[in-house]
């Protein structure tokens, strides 16, 4: 299974990726709506189960963008802090790899605990 490239070499999405957001926000009941930190923490794990190779807070950024959901990654980011804590019963993990995001900045790679061992 490959994974779709996200950012372009500018950070920009890639047009693979604007064209799956497109056809996703199309079918989403809550495109369009800002999304309070309860909502996006459950956003952030359903939307990690598409990512069997990992992601990086920005890019599920951009992936939330796609479907129509007002959230920067600066309302992101927070949201995967916790979402790796016990309290919220470690969904995600650190898959042992970095990834520059969009500024080139160098990120942690992060996988939903079921893929955990394919990481």
């Amino acid at each position: 299974m490959t994974q779709l490239a996200m950012f372009d070499e500018q950070g920009g999405p890639t047009p693979e990726a604007q064209a799956s957001g497109a056809v996703a926000a199309e079918c989403s009941a809550e495109a369009r709506e800002k999304v309070d930190e309860t909502t996006l923490l459950r956003l952030v794990a359903q939307e990690a189960l598409l990512f069997p190779n990992g992601f990086i807070p920005d890019e599920m950024a951009v992936r939330l963008q796609m479907l129509g959901y007002d959230v920067d990654p600066f309302s992101v980011r927070p949201r995967v802090s916790q979402l790796k804590t016990a309290e919220f019963g470690a969904v995600l993990v650190e898959a042992g790899r970095r990834r520059p995001n969009a500024k080139g900045n160098s990120c942690a790679v992060l996988v939903h605990r079921q893929f955990q061992e394919g990481a």
